[in-house]
Order: structure tokens, then C-alpha cells, then sequence
């Protein structure tokens, strides 16, 4: 009885210390600027992404070898997405998980998948 007793007076040190280190978990918010490349077809393809709040969710103005779009995207806690048409009218899909100041992922043009890969600048 007295282990039970003891074992419980536990419980809501081990509830605080764990609701701690899942703040600390937290991800960071995905605006700023940020350079990105992505490999395709053995070449490397550089774009900037400024992201900036919109409403409940955010938008990119990317900008790249082909000119400049604004685009809608997400935040969900780590992950990053962003689904959209391009200029030639072919259908995107972005998803990249994101770290602090970087983003790992895959950009999705039609049927083909690439590489994408973002890191945030300094400014």
C-alpha cells in the first residue's frame, strides 16, 4: 500500500515534466524568409520563399528562374505544405518537414516528385 501511495505522489511530477518538454517541442513559426533548392532531373533549381502570415495560415511569394507567383501555404505543428498551380498551369505540391530553420522534403510538379530542401536566412 504504501508503494501504491508512493507511486502516485509521483504521477503529477511525471505529468509536469512532460507537458514541459512538449512545449519545448514546439515548432517554430514558418515565416521569414527563406532559400530553397530543389534537385531535379540532375540539376539544382534555386528559388526564394518569403513567407508571411495570412489569415489563419500563411502565404509564400517565390521567387525563381521563372518570375515571381504568390502562393498559399500551411504550418501544422513540424510539417510544411503548400499546394498550388503554376504559371504553365501544371499542378504543385510541396510537403517538407520542418527544423528550426531548415525544411526537408519533396516538391511534387504533375507526376514527377524532386527533392526541395529550404533553409531560412539570416536577416
Amino acid at each position: 500500500m504504501k508503494q501504491f501511495a508512493t507511486r502516485l505522489a509521483i504521477l503529477p511530477v511525471l505529468a509536469l515534466v512532460l507537458s514541459q518538454v512538449a512545449s519545448a517541442q514546439e515548432a517554430t513559426p514558418v515565416t521569414g524568409t527563406w532559400d530553397v533548392t530543389i534537385s531535379m532531373r540532375g540539376q539544382k533549381v534555386n528559388e526564394q520563399w518569403i513567407i508571411e502570415p495570412s489569415g489563419e495560415n500563411f502565404t509564400a511569394t517565390i521567387k525563381g528562374p521563372d518570375g515571381e507567383m504568390k502562393v498559399p501555404c500551411e504550418q501544422n505543428g513540424f510539417n510544411f505544405r503548400s499546394d498550388f498551380k503554376n504559371s504553365g498551369g501544371d499542378v504543385i505540391k510541396v510537403r517538407a518537414g520542418l527544423g528550426g530553420d531548415r525544411m526537408d522534403g519533396s516538391i511534387r510538379i504533375g507526376d514527377k516528385e524532386y527533392l526541395w530542401f529550404a533553409k531560412r536566412t539570416k536577416t
